[in-house]
């Protein structure tokens, strides 16, 4: 691609340290680039490390080795315009619908005009209307995922990074969800430049993503990278994407695990040759 990218990682590792002295080896060497106007999957077997992967580029957790460039610039701690959908909603129980998509806000300290104004169109575009005065505990599992999206909006983020965002929800209102949410991602009217994709869901990353990184596992590498050529709107049951599905079911068949992550002892003094 001729545009600079958003971001890079740069031979990224992870290991985390076990009971016993064991080192547990998550990620070895993932470098690649995100760029303007692309939603980038990342896909692999359950527990190969994709959520790790995102967390390390947000800057939640470090990484072992490697670092994150950020628009030509190397990030220690939080990445800075991003905003980030979870599984779990991640709701305060004791807020309502509004105030815990006001806490977005509040957090950069916008103003109190700023808040009421993006939040009113938040709830309105990502259809919260009359849910304002509602608590998590009195709304459906994705209405508590559309607070998730409207909170994320609000900050007008330069990317968005969901970490499997829909795995909780049923099919129907999963494929509303992504509907909406590349609807409000092409019209490009909150700032969204890009979106990260954390899914282990083969026809959400085959509808969503235009480049689909395939992490391989024991530890997690990225075994290809996938371009997504199909047109949008695009059609669950169209051949093309039927097809695109079948590359991609092949392919977690070819690096589904079949040993537990590599795991080694410290080095001690006092270990013999």
């Amino acid at each position: 691609m001729s545009e600079e990218p958003l971001f890079e990682t740069r031979e990224i590792f992870k290991d985390f340290d076990e009971p016993h002295g064991e080192v547990l080896h998550v990620l070895e060497n993932v470098s690649f680039q995100m760029y303007p106007n692309e939603v980038v999957a990342i896909i692999g077997p359950s527990g190969c490390g994709k959520s790790t992967l995102l967390r390390i580029i947000a800057g939640l957790i470090p990484a072992t080795r490697g670092e994150v460039i950020f628009h030509g610039k190397k990030i220690v701690g939080l990445m800075p315009g991003i905003s980030m959908i979870f599984q779990n909603f991640a709701l305060y129980p004791w807020k309502t619908v509004q105030e815990n998509i006001e806490m977005a806000l509040k957090a950069v300290h916008a103003s109190t005009a700023d808040m009421e104004s993006k939040t009113k169109e938040a709830i309105s575009i990502i259809g919260l209307d009359g849910f304002q005065e509602s608590y998590p505990r009195e709304i459906s599992g994705g209405m508590k995922q559309r607070v998730g999206i409207a909170r994320a909006l609000v900050r007008c983020p330069e990317m968005l990074f969901m970490d499997e965002p829909f795995s909780n929800l049923d099919a129907f209102t999963s494929e509303a969800l992504r509907g909406q949410l590349m609807k409000i991602f092409q019209e490009k009217k909150w700032g969204i430049k890009s979106i990260l994709l954390v899914s282990h869901d083969i026809y959400e990353v085959a509808y969503m993503a235009d480049r689909i990184i395939v992490m391989g596992t024991n530890p997690a590498t990225i075994h290809k990278i996938l371009e997504n050529k199909l047109s949008r709107p695009r059609d669950y049951q169209s051949p093309d994407f039927l097809n695109l599905v079948r590359q991609m079911h092949d392919m977690y068949k070819e690096i589904a695990p079949n040993r537990p992550p590599q795991k080694e002892k410290k080095n001690h003094s006092t270990d013999q040759p």
